[in-house]
């Protein structure tokens, strides 16, 4: 069964990229003018924190926004996806989710973005910084590679190392020649908290907003990165907690 999945998935995967090859950088070629809402993009290797401080955010952030992940679509029964079907996905990510959210003036924020395709697939990426909607801010949690995060998110070392590398390789030359808004922050040693304040005065420059209080929050450890098959919306509203 997962054989015809795989077949039908690829051949679908053919059709849309001929269909998209026509038409997507015409619909997008512009960048659709009246984007007006705030990205937020959390980068970051396999088990480096980012789904523990989007938790948080969930938890503290006193302002509404919504939430949103890659890969956007999950089939089910398919474990190794092709760099045709990330693909497929970022592109329905962006068209269905991001645009729309970006044009009714919100704030969304996703783990993952292209970024992760230039890194784990070798995507060019200045043909996405040319059409596809500018982050407002990136947050690159940089960890360093070790046995306990390989054995917690099943990826060995020496990939997570290459992965890291290429994170460093990316954002230089993005900082450098686009002046894309990247801040930094080494998650190895510090756990969501922590890697949320560090975050913080960014993210306020950016979103106006008060400091969210973390004095009587529950800490989350960083370390393995939850996997979901599920894809998740989520808003916050000021004083009234998180609703799905």
């Amino acid at each position: 069964m997962n054989e015809f999945v795989l077949l039908a998935l690829l051949v679908l995967g053919i059709i849309m990229s001929i269909l998209l090859f026509f038409d997507f950088d015409e619909r997008l070629a512009k960048k659709e003018e009246n984007t007006i809402g705030k990205l937020i993009v959390i980068e970051g290797i396999e088990g480096s924190g980012k789904s523990e401080l989007i938790q948080l955010m969930k938890e503290t952030m006193p302002i509404e926004w919504a939430y949103t992940k890659e890969p956007y679509y999950v089939v089910d029964g398919i474990e190794n996806w092709t760099k045709e079907n990330f693909q497929i996905d970022r592109e329905n990510h962006v068209q269905n989710k991001i645009l729309p959210m970006l044009k009714q003036n919100r704030v969304l924020v996703t783990n993952r973005y292209w970024m992760s395709g230039c890194v784990y697939d070798g995507w060019d990426a200045e043909s996405y910084l040319n059409i596809w909607p500018e982050p407002d801010l990136v947050i690159w949690l940089d960890c360093e590679p070790n046995e306990e995060i390989a054995e917690s998110t099943r990826v060995p070392v020496s990939i997570l190392k290459e992965m890291k590398q290429g994170y460093e390789n990316l954002f230089a030359s993005l900082q450098k020649d686009y002046h894309l808004p990247v801040k930094r922050i080494n998650s190895t040693e510090l756990n969501s908290e922590d890697v949320l304040l560090e975050a913080l005065p960014e993210l306020r420059k950016i979103l106006k907003f008060q400091e969210p209080d973390l004095d009587h929050h529950h800490t989350v450890e960083s370390g393995s990165e939850e996997q979901s098959n599920v894809h998740h919306h989520a808003v916050i509203h000021p004083g009234h907690g998180l609703a799905a």
